[in-house]
């Protein structure tokens, strides 16, 4: 189980974003320890709804960040450190003038835009 570890978070952390986001995700590869807060995650990508056109959204081949165990116990993730390598981004509007990053901070953080 403990080999397989890092495969079966890829593959939750996936479809959590799709869940919650209604993007569709892809990560290359994921790597977190058991034993220190941190995370590696490589060649992730994100793929804008098809109200936005299907393309990519988001390519970052490295993000790795650490994060205070002792916040996440409290249900609030913050992070100590963060490094994010952003090879693309694109915001694109769709047809009702609405923008892929408004609506996905719409989904995940109401709070940063007063909703």
């Amino acid at each position: 189980m403990l080999l397989l570890k890092d495969n079966i978070a890829r593959n939750l952390t996936e479809e959590r974003i799709r869940r919650e986001t209604g993007f569709d995700a892809k990560i290359g590869k994921l790597e977190f320890s058991l034993f220190s807060p941190r995370v590696t995650l490589e060649n992730v990508v994100m793929y804008n709804p098809p109200e936005f056109g299907g393309s990519v959204f988001l390519n970052a081949p490295d993000l790795h960040f650490e994060y205070d165990r002792s916040k996440l116990a409290l249900g609030k993730l913050h992070l100590t450190f963060l490094r994010l390598t952003l090879e693309e981004f694109h915001i694109v509007e769709n047809q009702h003038g609405r923008t892929n990053l408004i609506d996905v901070l719409h989904k995940v953080a109401p709070e940063i835009l007063g909703s």
